[in-house]
């Protein structure tokens, strides 16, 4: 397996404990701070092979509904990336 990170992210969280529903996560990461631990291979990942950050700088996640099941929240969202944008779930404890 391949891990790394983006160095670079701002978001905003809201949280009602009561009311999960009301949550609401905007994230919105920059591409080209994406960090391997290894130049060569984040010099490719930031090209147009993959990630493509000349032309699409930032990644973006807008949630669209947040769900308590137990310990753990199903936030569900489109994710954009190279200009697609696709509904995921994440999940989070």
């Amino acid at each position: 397996w391949l891990y790394g990170t983006f160095k670079d992210f701002d978001g905003t969280f809201t949280f009602d404990e009561k009311n999960p529903a009301a949550d609401k996560v905007n994230v919105t990461i920059n591409t080209t701070s994406v960090d391997t631990n290894h130049a060569e291979r984040d010099k490719h990942l930031r090209s147009a092979d993959f990630l493509n950050t000349a032309k699409y700088p930032q990644a973006t996640f807008t949630s669209t509904s947040v769900k308590k099941d137990g310990d753990e929240l199903d936030i569900t969202g489109d994710l954009t990336l190279n200009g697609v944008t696709k509904p995921v779930t994440l999940e989070a404890k």
